[in-house]
This record gives C-alpha cells, structure tokens and sequence, in this order.
C-alpha cells in the first residue's frame, strides 16, 4: 500500500475546501486561485488539506483546547486581519461556500474607509491593525502599534480616544457573533490581544457593554491559549482527518 504524505496549508480567506481552491483573500489580493490544483502539479508526490486560518484555530481549539467543553463557542480573531469561526454542536459550521465568519467584511459604516475586499466600511476598517496604524500616523507619521498602546500607558489625548474607540470596536464585533450564532462562549485569538494586555483589560472591563441584556449572562469571555502555533497544530489535525 502506498502511503501519499499530507501537507496542510493555512490561509487567510474564502477557501473551497472541496477543491483546495481560494475563492477570495483580500491579504493576498487573490481570487479563484486553485491553490491544491497547482501544488499537486509541482509536487504530484503529496496531498494537499487547505483551510482557513481561523477555521484552522477553531479545529484546534475543539479538539485541545477551550472549545472542548463546549458545544457552541465561537473563535474571533482580532489582528492584521477580522475573522471568526463558528462550532456549533462540536463542528465547524462552514455556510454555503465556507463563507461563515467572514465577519471582517460585513459594512458597519458606510461612509467609513475603503477597505481591502474593495467596500467601504467594513468591520476591520476599524479595528485591524493596518486600520488602526492608518488613523495613529495622521497624528505621528512614523508610530507602530507599539507606540500606540505606549502612547495611551502615558494618556495621550488622541492615544486614549483612539484605543478606547478600538475596545468599542471589539465589543461590537463580540456582540455580533454573541447575538448570531449564541455560543457557550467565544474565543479571542489574534495579534492584537495578544501583544497587548492593556487591550485585553480593556476588553474584559467593557465587551458586554454593547451586548443585549438578556444576552449578557449567557456566554463566557476567554482568550485563547494558542497564539501563532494555533494554525499550525489545526493544520496538523486536518492532516491526521485526512489520512483516515
């Protein structure tokens, strides 16, 4: 019996995961692009498990992480990048062509900035990090997302306007996946809370500001244990999937 290597690919955007195609990724600026179709052909000796980032976390979460005790929980990547990915009854429900959780291009504000997917006002348009670097250098050209959070540590009037605005952001974006999907509780993953703990108090302290009072109590608030290893060991565990 010959045995054919899995290799899995993580990536961010719309992925077809029937064909290992990318339907969309606005960081690549990638459309229709047959991702699997084209490795097998350069490398015919394996196969190819391509799935989402965040999809990806989410696996990991399920099988050894914070989702293992819950049914329904919902993973919310916060970073260069907005995403979610849902587990409802200990599965990842993927909608009509994966697209579920692609919260980051829903259209918040339609007079807001134009963002990648090429709308304007989409949720990341506010809270990703390349977003929040475009609003900090109208004030200082050279600031990096350290120099941010520096800046509100000493309560730099535009500092402390700009992250509480991000918090706000983020607490909408929480009470969104609270308000559709219901989960048990939801999972804060990504760059951004995980390189700053001033944000994650922040977050703590107000995320259920915007949520419905009726819906307050029921989920729980947690970040999650992974940081860039999380796509690894989902890639991991798809790779096992497949070889069954």
């Amino acid at each position: 019996i010959r045995v054919i290597p899995i290799i899995s690919l993580i990536v961010p955007g719309i992925v077809d995961n029937a064909t290992g195609a990318i339907r969309f990724s606005s960081v690549f600026r990638w459309t229709d692009v047959h991702l699997a179709e084209q490795l097998r052909l350069l490398m015919s000796q394996y196969r190819f498990v391509i799935e989402n980032d965040i999809k990806a976390v989410a696996t990991a979460e399920m099988y050894f992480g914070l989702s293992r005790s819950s049914y329904d929980s919902v993973v919310l990547n916060i970073g260069d990048g907005i995403g979610a990915a849902v587990i409802i009854n200990q599965e990842i429900y993927r909608g009509q062509h994966n697209i579920a959780g692609e919260i980051g291009h829903i259209v918040t504000n339609q007079v807001g900035r134009l963002c990648e997917c090429g709308q304007f006002g989409c949720l990341q348009t506010d809270i990703a990090e390349w977003a929040i670097l475009q609003e900090a250098r109208s004030v200082q050209s050279d600031i990096t997302l350290d120099g941010v959070f520096d800046a509100y540590e000493r309560q730099d009037d535009w500092a402390v306007k700009l992250v509480n605005r991000i918090v706000v952001g983020i607490s909408l974006a929480i009470n969104l996946v609270v308000m559709s999907y219901s989960p048990q509780v939801v999972i804060l993953f990504g760059s951004l809370v995980f390189r700053y703990p001033t944000l994650r108090n922040l977050i703590i302290e107000r995320h259920r500001s915007y949520v419905n009072d009726y819906a307050k109590d029921t989920f729980d608030l947690k970040f999650s244990t992974y940081d860039h290893l999380g796509h690894l060991v989902g890639g991991a565990i798809l790779a096992i999937i497949e070889s069954f």
